[in-house]
């Protein structure tokens, strides 16, 4: 079965075309960070406004609410779906950066948020409809730079 998982995180975002170095920076920080969280005694939610780079769920607490296997990247999902709720777990790694999980819920696909569901899959068959149609467009024409025209624009 693939239950909904209600997470919390914080992330250690990595940029698109980070450098190594860069990388193992933001490795680092997460290190450190899960450290921090895995000794204090404060709570995740506080942790997560001093730490995240996730400014969409900073002001909740990291909570990003139930998502389900098709709308979570699948190593965050399964790390997730093999925790007990109230567990926290770090680092693990994704497209986004380095996350730090915290399980705060789970329910079966039966109370899952079927329209949520059909909605993610329709935006992932449309994103792969409009990548072959851009990739088509691309072979189909060439671009050109016109160096003249961008200069004026300048």
């Amino acid at each position: 079965s693939n239950p909904e998982l209600r997470t919390s995180h914080i992330l250690v975002e990595i940029k698109p075309g980070a450098s190594k170095q860069q990388i193992a920076e933001a490795e680092k920080r997460a290190k450190e960070i899960y450290e921090e969280v895995r000794r204090s005694k404060r709570p995740f939610e506080e942790l997560v406004k001093l730490y995240t780079d996730d400014t969409m769920s900073k002001t909740t607490g990291g909570d990003i609410g139930y998502q389900s296997r098709v709308t979570l990247v699948p190593t965050y999902y399964d790390t997730a779906k093999n925790m007990k709720v109230g567990e926290v777990r770090g680092i693990i790694r994704t497209i986004y950066g380095f996350h730090i999980i915290k399980l705060t819920g789970r329910r079966d696909y039966q109370q899952a948020n079927k329209r949520q569901i059909r909605a993610a899959v329709f935006d992932e068959k449309r994103k792969i409809l409009f990548d072959k149609y851009f990739e088509g467009l691309k072979r189909k024409y060439t671009i050109k730079k016109n160096a003249q025209a961008i200069n004026k624009i300048k």
